[in-house]
């Protein structure tokens, strides 16, 4: 057999490259789209229109993080678990996160929805954003259990059929997304967004329950309690809590300190950006569920599939942001004229995706390894010094644009230093 043949069959026989294959196919063409979508947005909307849509978007993605209280991270691990030691429970536990999922969501759409004056008014600075985030607020509870339903779907370890289905919503995304903010520009987008979401819930909602039905898992005793889920998702939600809090204090800064104009620049290099890091964030739960199950497995070897995993980070990763450099001219151009300044923020995004991803990686390492209280301490320490750094860059006349592309690398390049020497700092010890 020649080396090719060798290397090749040993891919195809490695469960984390396989589930790893179809979860970036799936979503390179699904997702993929509806961030192109993006880019057309961006130039229909124009620069402050998009400033005012990206805003928005952020508001809200940072609050329906929290919503789903950490379960998007908890589902994985524990499905993964129980899928080695207590298949019967795995149906009730899928039940139990589904409810809390959706009691916190509920709670916090009615929430927003109800307080959309004053948030528009006081927070955004733009009483014509209300009508806005009332189609947002809704928005926030579909995604919310979109999230968990993925998660749990993760678990599962259903990736090639994730893959037929992503690829289904991103060419529905990406038409309806063109359609609507052609038709009704601002309310069209956040519409396009609604609806995509609430076609996603309702398709994740049909595969868990043939996955259920075809698994015909016996009714046993429910072993799992409600009170344990909320112990270990905790340190994960309140995580979330304060990525959503300093994520809207970050926004806010910007409000206040800059232009919509700028906010709108930002928001446009991150449509690119986003099209590099929605490849690790999409491999986050497959990561996460073969930590979890090498952790019960075979723990000596968890060292190993990090190797692994970063390798496969690096691929997925390196070759966009390289493209992304060298054709940087030809890509800001597709957003049209009133996007001046686009490029270097743009590549100071991308950039800042690298560490990102590898932040990514980490965490859900540590969070395999049941370190959940770890990673909510070095985050929170990580969005308080991003608040700083942006303000200090605020404070020396930089570009809102810029204050906040530069805040970001700086403080995730540290990060990521400091995760990496704790990971060695645990080898070491290991060993």
């Amino acid at each position: 057999m020649s080396f090719y043949s060798k290397i090749k069959t040993k891919l195809i026989q490695n469960e984390l490259y396989k589930d790893s294959f179809w979860a970036l196919l799936g979503n390179f063409f699904g997702k993929g789209l509806s961030y192109v979508a993006g880019i057309f947005v961006a130039r229909i909307l124009g620069s402050e229109d998009f400033g005012e849509y990206g805003l928005i978007r952020n508001v809200v993605i940072s609050i329906s993080v929290f919503s789903t209280f950490g379960l998007g991270f908890t589902s994985t691990k524990l499905i993964a678990d129980l899928a080695i030691n207590d298949k019967e429970q795995i149906r009730y536990l899928i039940n139990d996160v589904i409810k809390i999922t959706s009691i916190i969501s509920g709670i916090i759409s009615i929430a927003v929805y109800i307080l959309a004056d004053p948030i528009s008014e006081f927070a955004l600075n733009s009483v014509s954003l209300k009508g806005p985030l009332r189609i947002v607020s809704l928005w926030i509870f579909f995604n919310s259990i979109s999230t968990t339903q993925i998660a749990i779907l993760s678990g599962l370890g259903v990736y090639k059929i994730l893959a037929k289905w992503s690829l289904i919503i991103g060419v529905f995304t990406f038409s309806i997304s063109l359609l609507f903010t052609s038709l009704w520009n601002l309310n069209g987008a956040l519409l396009a967004l609604l609806i995509t979401q609430i076609s996603s819930w309702l398709i994740y909602k049909g595969l868990i329950k043939n996955y259920i039905r075809e698994r015909a898992f016996e009714k046993g005793q429910h072993k799992i309690q409600v009170k344990s889920i909320i112990k270990f998702t905790l340190p994960i939600a309140l995580q979330d809590i304060t990525y959503s809090i300093f994520g809207v204090v970050t926004n806010l800064i910007l409000v206040h300190n800059s232009n919509y104009k700028e906010i709108g620049l930002y928001n446009a290099a991150n449509q690119i950006s986003a099209i590099v890091l929605f490849f690790p964030v999409v491999l986050r739960n497959v990561f996460l569920t073969h930590f979890s199950k090498m952790k019960l497995k075979d723990s000596k070897n968890d060292f190993n599939i990090l190797k692994h995993v970063f390798l496969i980070n690096f691929i997925v990763t390196g070759l966009p942001i390289f493209l992304i450099v060298v054709f940087n001219t030809t890509i800001t151009s597709l957003f049209g004229n009133s996007y001046i300044g686009l490029k270097n923020v743009m590549i100071i995004n991308v950039i800042t995706v690298f560490f990102l991803s590898s932040i990514n990686i980490l965490s859900q390492w540590f969070l395999s390894n049941d370190k959940n209280w770890f990673i909510f301490w070095v985050k929170l320490i990580r969005d308080v010094l991003l608040i700083l750094v942006l303000c200090f860059f605020l404070g020396i006349d930089f570009s809102g644009s810029l204050s906040i592309s530069w805040s970001m690398l700086i403080v995730n390049s540290v990060l990521f230093l400091f995760m990496i020497y704790k990971i060695n700092v645990k080898k070491i010890n290991k060993y």
